[in-house]
């Protein structure tokens, strides 16, 4: 049992302290989790580390279970250097610095934007995090190559049952020149 909750975090056994899992009326998930620190030398001086109590908790979006959301309450451990008078906070084990959802979400997120099925809407739902945080990672990882518009374009429309949002007709643009389709059809839009 303890093996699918160190996996469910992503943590070795060896870096958890202690785990308590609630679920509250909402049927939202909160695991606030105690981790051990590594911390030994200052990064700066490399002198000893004291304890130093414990920085503010931070809030971590975590969903791999498909039908469960839940939150990870996270207090990191604070040390201060007697050599060089830093503090120094511990590191985030659950994501990168800067960022309030797990590398495991950001993994779902990413696997999800490959579904051309899947809507931004569908995939925040999904992933409990919200539409302009989605795109904000599809627009920042997510490089497609620009395809060069031709000179002369035509534009007309198509009857296709493939429309996802209940339209019957498909955008499409045409190479006026090679009287060819180009490479993308966009949006599908309501008759």
């Amino acid at each position: 049992m303890y093996d699918f909750i160190t996996s469910l975090f992503n943590l070795d056994e060896n870096q958890i302290q202690s785990i308590d899992i609630i679920e509250d009326d909402s049927h939202l998930f909160h695991a606030y989790i105690q981790t051990i620190p590594k911390e030994s030398d200052c990064p700066y001086c490399h002198g000893p580390l004291i304890s130093h109590g414990f920085s503010r908790e931070r809030k971590i979006t975590h969903k791999v279970l498909t039908d469960k959301n839940m939150i990870i309450h996270w207090k990191p451990h604070r040390f201060f250097c007697k050599h060089c008078k830093h503090t120094i906070t511990e590191k985030n084990l659950f994501t990168f610095p800067g960022f309030n959802i797990s590398y495991l979400t950001m993994r779902q997120i990413m696997l999800d934007l490959k579904k051309p099925n899947l809507s931004y809407k569908d995939i925040a739902l999904r992933n409990n995090v919200s539409i302009t945080q989605v795109i904000r990672y599809f627009d920042s990882y997510v490089h497609v190559p620009k395809q060069p518009l031709p000179e002369n374009i035509g534009i007309d429309e198509i009857h296709s049952d493939m429309s996802k949002y209940g339209g019957s007709y498909l955008l499409v643009i045409v190479d006026n020149d090679k009287r060819q389709t180009c490479r993308y059809i966009t949006e599908s839009f309501k008759t």
